[in-house]
């Protein structure tokens, strides 16, 4: 894998996907869905490439396989 095959690209749910998405969003207690606005909120914007160093950095043995870690 070389640097010209890392392309970060926007990614959306299928309609399948929606409806699971529904599903389990229905099964959330409120405290559940806050937190996870929470981390909407916080993380969702930032580029891959900015939360891709945040784990990495935060979260070193979970990197372990990683083919990119050296580039992030």
């Amino acid at each position: 894998m070389n640097e010209d095959d890392y392309v970060e690209r926007r990614v959306y749910l299928t309609e399948d996907g929606k409806a699971v998405a529904n599903v389990l969003s229905r099964q959330l207690s409120p405290r559940g869905k806050a937190a996870l606005s929470e981390i909407k909120d916080k993380y969702g914007a930032r580029p891959l490439r900015e939360l891709l160093r945040y784990v990495y950095a935060r979260y070193p043995d979970y990197t372990a396989k990683s083919r990119i870690k050296d580039r992030i």
